[in-house]
């Protein structure tokens, strides 16, 4: 019997993209066409939640099929446990190659996230032209004279040169972070030689991480006002997420204002990202790629915009930070359909081992999108809050909040959307996603249903919450972090 063909595996993550924000989810914009456009040829999952709200455990989830509390990765150990199988591996052991493409410093060989590629690119470096050898020279005015002695040989590579020099000296302005733009073009510019260099007959495992819609919101020329932000930039109202959480951001007019116009921004930065994502869906139309390939597009975790009076990705599991988009497109093998049961972002682990024919258990609680099962809660876990509050607290010590969001917590969200929060101070929440998509009236305990309770209590104890919890409070109190 002649072996099967397996089909290219082109996996797309949005970092910080809430599916709030996606016009394919009900948003009052048209911030994702080409996106919308995708869902309407595939699957989108309706009440889809990362395992986390921040990039390493979220990721490290993607990988290995995972929670937090049984992969170990956190800000007190943010390093992917070299035991654990993770996906590129096990697709490289039955003959694909396997191809990484990151903007994201977090998802980086420092931390082993390129464990398993063939080859893993680490857009992110603040460097231009990191190929470029050292100018010749002990002193800089050494190397400038080396310069200008170029010029007249090799014009080009001088300009390189002088632009890496130029970036290195302003840094600041020319990171992924302050404007993230040239990685994105870059990203998908790499995506694309990879794809033209493979064999026709070599399966390829392609993972792309973007940054567009990370703040700092910067939106390119292209998509800058065209959802009001009016020249208006993010440096206007802070430069970092501390100096509102420290109430030290004063900014010009209303907060409301404020918020308005930070959104506007986020809005464009996806607008710019959708943009991308639909040039390179035609470029796969058109190479004949598109129907031999399993595309997806998902998000590591969302971001506030002011819900709650919350900003950023530092606290919290509120939907618009766990709450993230999925679509997948598998001609032949998947229906259009808007699905409304609820999936994980590392059900894509399972989903990817079945398509691959891999040999290898589905881990504990996962479920694969190509089979039968269907989740009956989604759990996502914020194990380190205790990071961002010692961030704070080294630049105002007497710094405190009473916020349920300060402390590490579970959630788990049911079949009936029905979702709980547990604290490790003892607080639970209860939130009724289907009449209180918001989430502002929560129920609290003795109104809290017991269910719901009983839900919560299972997982913190099939999962090792508290020991989880424990063990990185630990790490982050012995480590500089906690100095």
């Amino acid at each position: 019997m002649p072996k099967k063909k397996l089909p290219n595996i082109i996996l797309i993550v949005l970092d910080t993209a809430r599916a709030k924000s996606f016009s394919c989810y009900g948003y009052h914009r048209k911030t994702t066409p080409n996106i919308d456009r995708i869902a309407e040829e595939g699957v989108l999952y309706k009440w889809c939640f990362s395992p986390a709200n921040w990039t390493i455990p979220s990721h490290a989830s993607l990988f290995t099929g995972l929670y937090p509390s049984e992969h170990g990765c956190h800000w007190g150990n943010p390093f992917l446990d070299e035991n654990i199988p993770t996906l590129p591996e096990l697709l490289r052991s039955v003959g694909y190659r396997t191809v990484g493409i990151s903007c994201n410093g977090l998802v980086s060989k420092l931390y082993g996230f390129h464990r398993g590629f063939d080859l893993f690119f680490e857009l992110w470096t603040p460097d231009l032209f990191p190929d470029l050898e050292p100018l010749p020279g002990k002193t800089a005015k050494d190397k400038i004279a080396s310069l200008f002695k170029l010029i007249p040989i090799h014009p080009n590579r001088a300009v390189k040169y002088a632009a890496r020099a130029i970036c290195r000296k302003f840094r600041f302005r020319g990171t992924v972070l302050t404007n993230s733009t040239p990685w994105t073009l870059r990203a998908f510019k790499s995506a694309r030689e990879i794809l033209r260099g493979i064999a026709s007959d070599t399966p390829l495992f392609l993972f792309v991480n973007i940054m567009q819609s990370h703040y700092r919101y910067n939106p390119p020329r292209e998509t800058k006002g065209k959802f009001g932000s009016n020249g208006f930039r993010y440096e206007s109202f802070l430069t970092e997420p501390y100096q509102y959480y420290l109430n030290l951001l004063k900014p010009t007019g209303s907060v409301e204002k404020m918020w308005y116009i930070l959104t506007a921004l986020y809005d464009e930065e996806l607008f710019f990202a959708d943009l991308c994502i639909g040039q390179f869906y035609e470029f796969l139309k058109i190479s004949h790629l598109l129907d031999r390939s399993v595309f997806v597009v998902t998000a590591d975790h969302g971001e506030m915009l002011g819900e709650h009076g919350l900003l950023d990705h530092w606290f919290s599991s509120y939907n618009e930070l766990i709450q993230v988009p999925l679509i997948i497109r598998y001609p032949g093998a998947m229906q259009r359909s808007v699905i409304s049961d609820l999936v994980q972002t590392h059900d894509l682990f399972g989903t990817v081992c079945d398509i691959a024919g891999l040999p290898y258990p589905t881990p504990m609680g996962l479920v694969s999108l190509v089979g039968t099962q269907r989740r009956r809660w989604a759990f996502t876990q914020d194990i380190d809050p205790l990071v961002d509050v010692l961030a704070l607290r080294r630049r105002q010590p007497e710094w405190s909040s009473d916020g349920w969001w300060c402390r590490p917590h579970m959630t788990a969200v049911n079949s009936e959307l029905r979702k709980i929060v547990k604290t490790t101070d003892g607080r639970i929440l209860c939130f009724d996603l289907s009449q209180d998509a918001n989430e502002l009236h929560p129920k609290v305990p003795p109104l809290v249903d017991e269910d719901l309770l009983k839900l919560i209590t299972e997982l913190e104890d099939t999962y090792n919450w508290s020991r989880a919890v424990k063990s990185c409070e630990e790490m982050l109190l012995n480590s500089k972090l906690g100095g």
